[in-house]
């Protein structure tokens, strides 16, 4: 059989999380709380993985919860607070870990766009 296309059958997803250092008056705190306050700069990449098609943000929440979890020794477990940007299909979508379920925060993305092209107009004087 052949292989899937990384595009159709596979993923990936990536896990940002707000540094224990941070002055964050939403760290830890449901949606409700962050609405509006919501910044990327405010998170750091912890985490990137694949993502099958038949995976769910719940199987995401589990995973990175167990004892046996990825990069145990490197980032907390997942927590209220966390982002999770998903990219299937060459399509990213951003979800807040509220305290049941998950938000979608489509304003994550679009700041972290903001973000890197003033990144990249810094970059080019």
């Amino acid at each position: 059989p052949s292989a899937p296309k990384i595009s159709d059958e596979i993923g990936t997803y990536e896990i940002y999380q707000i540094p224990a250092t941070a002055d964050v008056d939403y760290y830890f705190r449901s949606y409700e709380a962050a609405k509006g306050k919501l910044q990327s700069a405010d998170y750091q990449r912890s985490y990137a993985g694949m993502y099958a098609k038949g995976n769910s943000l719940e199987d995401l929440w589990a995973k990175h919860n167990s004892d046996h979890r990825p990069f145990a020794h490197r980032m907390r477990s997942m927590s209220v607070s966390d982002i999770v940007v998903l990219t299937q299909g060459g399509k990213k979508t951003a979800y807040y870990a509220d305290t049941f379920g998950f938000q979608e925060v489509p304003e994550f993305l679009a700041q972290q766009r903001v973000q890197k092209k003033h990144k990249e107009r810094g970059e080019a004087r």
